[in-house]
């Protein structure tokens, strides 16, 4: 190449003079047909965890068994901390205003178990189950590096629409016929802490009705199906998953149903089938499903209760 200036882009060659002369045009040698070679697609190593149709595979996720049980620890404490922290703030707005707070146990109790009290520890539990989201967000993307529903398994492969359809139903009516059954067998009682939640206002239970259906069918099986089935049944197998998440699962709720037996007993058997079926589908689909109308059903009861 020689030292005058070139433009490539409009292919004329400038002079000493200043003069614009044009050039030659070029011309391109192309192959023959026969010595063309066709060059063989990249292959991509599948990476760990990802499934045959490189989605990640739900049952063996990347996150680890400790990380999935941090999740689960925080959100149980959230649902436990963020409502004592809402009552300690009300608790000292009263102080503050000059109210004054009960000497005694008792009315200190009473205070507690007031519709406004009540109301603000159940306001609480939107927000304790949006940081619960967050959390399991972080663990399942890795800080946004994977796809957060499908690494949780969301895709629901194997049966036809119908089916699927027919099961979410199917599943919940036979729950709530177990629960009849039981309710015979089993001492359950009514002075149980849910009982006075639900009996201290309406408004509380159009809370709770919310809660139950729009916040807790999601939250609670993105946590016990979803990061921390995964990660148990990668390590421990699948027999040992279910019994763990199903007893976990169970256990979070009986202080709030305790002395009512044949409801913890239901509830046993609910968090059994949900945990069943995520194992047979790998999916946690089918049982946000069936958590979403289970709870459906008992919110209509509730909002339709009026004090009874």
């Amino acid at each position: 190449m020689d030292a005058t200036p070139y433009c490539s882009v409009c292919n004329f060659e400038s002079s000493q003079s200043g003069e614009a002369v044009q050039l030659e045009p070029t011309k391109t040698e192309l192959l023959p047909p026969d010595e063309i070679v066709q060059a063989e697609p990249l292959e991509y190593a599948a990476a760990e965890g990802d499934s045959g149709d490189g989605l990640p595979d739900p049952d063996s996720p990347p996150w680890s068994v400790p990380g999935a049980i941090g999740v689960w620890l925080f959100s149980v404490a959230a649902i436990f901390v963020l409502p004592i922290l809402v009552v300690g703030i009300m608790l000292g707005l009263r102080s503050a205003s000059g109210e004054g707070l009960p000497l005694t146990a008792d009315g200190m109790q009473k205070l507690l178990l007031s519709p406004p009290y009540i109301l603000g520890q159940v306001a609480a539990t939107y927000p304790a189950h949006l940081l619960t989201l967050a959390v399991c967000w972080l663990v399942v993307t890795g800080f946004n590096k994977r796809p957060f529903l499908d690494a949780l398994g969301w895709e629901w492969q194997g049966p036809p629409l119908l089916i699927k359809a027919a099961l979410v139903p199917s599943v919940c009516i036979g729950v709530f016929a177990i629960a009849v059954i039981l309710d015979k067998i089993l001492p359950n009682s009514n002075d149980t802490t849910f009982e006075q939640i639900i009996n201290s206002s309406a408004q509380v239970r159009y809370a709770l009705a919310a809660l139950a259906v729009f916040s807790a069918p999601f939250v609670e099986e993105f946590v016990y199906r979803g990061v921390l089935f995964g990660a148990l049944r990668k390590r421990v197998g699948a027999p040992a998953s279910i019994i763990v998440v199903t007893l976990l699962f169970w256990g979070v709720h009986v202080p709030q149903y305790f002395r009512a037996w044949a409801g913890l007993a239901s509830l046993l058997v609910l968090s059994f089938i949900l945990t069943l079926i995520r194992a047979a589908t790998k999916s946690i689909k089918p049982c946000v499903a069936i958590h979403l109308l289970f709870n459906a059903v008992q919110a209509l009861v509730l909002v339709t209760r009026a004090g009874k």
